[in-house]
């Protein structure tokens, strides 16, 4: 199944309004872009799809655990940024459609908190990144 490099809810007006870019930015190559935003529970319920991400998973993604943990912290809406490396963001793209069931679209719930996580490649035209080839 070909699927593109970017992990996140959609269909809702209120992603759209909350889109602000605030967060920490790591000193990594910017191949990839991982976001996450805490959300609220009324938020996560407009989405089709949820994903229930367990310790041991978020823990042996050092990018995705640290995201979250900003995320965590942060106001309600506002994005966090963790800039990822390349074979990382593939590796964590590959990690979340696969833990999910091949749902990556809709609210992930971490320690009882559901969040929008998004993954974007930031160089598409690299050829390296999710969109070039296929699962």
């Amino acid at each position: 199944m070909k699927r593109r490099g970017f992990l996140a809810a959609a269909g809702t007006g209120t992603l759209g309004a909350l889109a602000g870019c605030a967060g920490a930015l790591s000193t990594q190559s910017p191949e990839w872009r991982l976001r996450a935003m805490a959300i609220t529970e009324d938020t996560a319920s407009e989405t089709e799809t949820t994903c229930t991400l367990n310790e041991p998973f978020v823990e042996a993604y050092p990018n995705l655990q640290n995201v979250l943990a900003l995320a965590a912290q942060a106001e309600t809406g506002e994005w966090q940024i963790v800039r990822v490396r390349l074979e990382a963001g593939n590796e964590l793209g590959d990690a979340l459609y696969e833990f999910c069931g091949g749902s990556i679209r809709g609210a992930y719930y971490y320690k009882d908190q559901p969040y929008y996580i998004s993954l974007v490649d930031t160089r598409p035209e690299n050829d390296q990144g999710h969109g070039a080839h296929d699962h």
